[in-house]
């Protein structure tokens, strides 16, 4: 067991060499005991100690030990990074060289699907360089991670892409909304601008059906200023 959690492990040593090879799977199992996994593995933080979520995992794991590398599957549901919530998370990933490779991972809030795709350098900088495209995102989600509450319905397509580093992202994304409704009120579609830079969300060029809207949230107390 793993945590707890239900885990399978398969494999040995290279004797002489000392080179693993092992596969292990895991189901139900916390995100920070895979945190603390892959820090054994490769010897540094992978994981923000603010991801959470309980993870189902099929992964190999292939030698040196002083350079291994770590690929696989995984899926989490639910998740939650910061106050970002998710309903669910699917990846298959590759660590290697202090980099996280991320391959089409999804990530799915009601039933819309979010695709992301690029790397994440754990080892040097934490540096990001991600790129996301995604529909039918529920906008009363997307408001809520922003600590906007009101009685909003409608859909969010997204565009964009991610860098900067994990302590402070920069964010670069296009809004396409359809289906915008106020307190039951039919407003109709449109599209925004959004930018994240220092924990600071910009929203500019933001236009829907007849409204014309700019918008600032500070993330670090999620107040939202209209």
């Amino acid at each position: 067991t793993v945590a707890g959690a239900e885990a399978h492990w398969e494999g040995g040593l290279t004797l002489g060499r000392w080179v693993p090879i092992w596969s292990i799977a895991g189901k139900g199992v916390p995100l920070a005991a895979v945190a603390r996994l892959l820090r054994g593995w490769v010897g540094e933080e992978v994981l923000p100690g603010d991801l959470h979520g309980e993870a189902v995992f099929d992964l190999r794991v292939r030698g040196p030990f002083s350079d291994p590398t770590v690929l696989g599957d995984v899926a989490v549901a639910p998740v939650t990074f910061g106050p970002i919530t998710a309903d669910g998370v699917a990846a298959w990933f590759r660590l290697a060289d202090g980099v996280l490779e991320l391959s089409d991972a999804t990530i799915a809030v009601g039933e819309s699907t979010t695709t992301v795709t690029g790397v994440y350098r754990y080892g040097s900088d934490g540096g990001l360089q991600l790129t996301l495209k995604g529909r039918g995102i529920p906008f009363q989600r997307v408001a809520e991670w922003g600590g906007l509450r009101a009685p909003l319905a409608g859909w969010v397509g997204v565009t964009g892409s991610v860098g900067g580093t994990l302590a402070n992202p920069r964010v670069h994304a296009t809004l396409r909304l359809s289906g915008v409704a106020l307190a039951g009120l039919p407003i109709g579609e449109g599209q925004a601008q959004v930018d994240v830079h220092d924990g600071v969300v910009t929203v500019s060029a933001c236009k829907v059906g007849s409204l014309d809207a700019e918008a600032r949230v500070d993330l670090a107390d999620r107040r939202a200023k209209l």
